[in-house]
This record gives C-alpha cells, structure tokens and sequence, in this order.
C-alpha cells in the first residue's frame, strides 16, 4: 500500500506542477486573446475585470501547487522505511486535508490522486502490524 501511495504521490506532484504553471502562464494569453476578439478597450472597466480575473485563477493555481507539493511531502515522508502506525495515522490524515484543500484551487486531478494516496497511508495505518519484543530471559 505504501508503495502505491509512493507512485500516486509522485504522478500528482508531477501533474500538479506541470497544471499551476501551464494554467498561470496560459490563462492571461487566452483572456488577452478573448479581450481582443470581442474588442474590448484596454482601458474600459470591462478589461480591468477580464485582467483581475485572471490574475485571481492563476494565483490560485500557485496557491493550489503550494498545498499539493506539502501534501507530497507528508505523503513522501509517510512511505519512509519504518514509519510507526502513528506516524501513518498522522501523516495520512494530513495527506488527505491537503488534498481536499487543493481541491478548491482548480487542480481536481493531482487532489485526487493526492487524497487517495492519504487513504492508503491511513489504512496502511489502521493494518500495521507490530513485532513483538523478544526478552530474554536472566
């Protein structure tokens, strides 16, 4: 499960980067690009609010792949060679609130992915198994 979770970590991380920074340099080209074809004047109330709206979604994809690279690295850190169940629990629950909050930022895919991997570290939490302690004898 760890393993998995590893994997669904890295694609999200991978298509969360990749969509904050295609979203945030894109999106101005294609209000600039609507701007013009409707023929609205750089100067008019109308533009200023195309221009602010713009603005607005791109920093929030920025926001959006600010919470999906922590939730990564709480995830990363869970799939670590000997975590303890509490240590999974924990960092499971954290996954799963970062994906849910990059949601909100226009980056469905990557919060899937990410909020999965979440589950998989809680359950891989919920199934550990400890070892028991031998003690010797005197």
């Amino acid at each position: 499960m760890k393993g998995a979770a590893k994997t669904l970590i890295i694609i999200a991380l991978v298509i969360g980067i990749i969509w904050a920074i295609v979203g945030f340099f894109v999106h101005p080209l294609i209000s600039g690009m609507k701007a013009g074809f409707e023929g609205v004047e750089i100067n008019s109330p109308e533009y200023k609010k195309m221009v602010l709206k713009s603005a607005d979604i791109g920093f929030t994809l920025f926001k959006g792949m600010g919470i999906l690279i922590l939730g990564s690295i709480l995830g990363l850190i869970g799939t670590g060679k000997k975590p303890g169940r509490i240590k999974l629990l924990i960092l499971g629950l954290l996954t799963i609130t970062s994906g849910i909050v990059a949601f909100m930022s226009y980056n469905w895919v990557a919060a899937i992915l990410i909020i999965v991997a979440g589950f998989l570290l809680t359950l891989a939490g919920f199934l550990y198994k400890t070892t028991p302690v031998e003690v010797p004898a005197k």
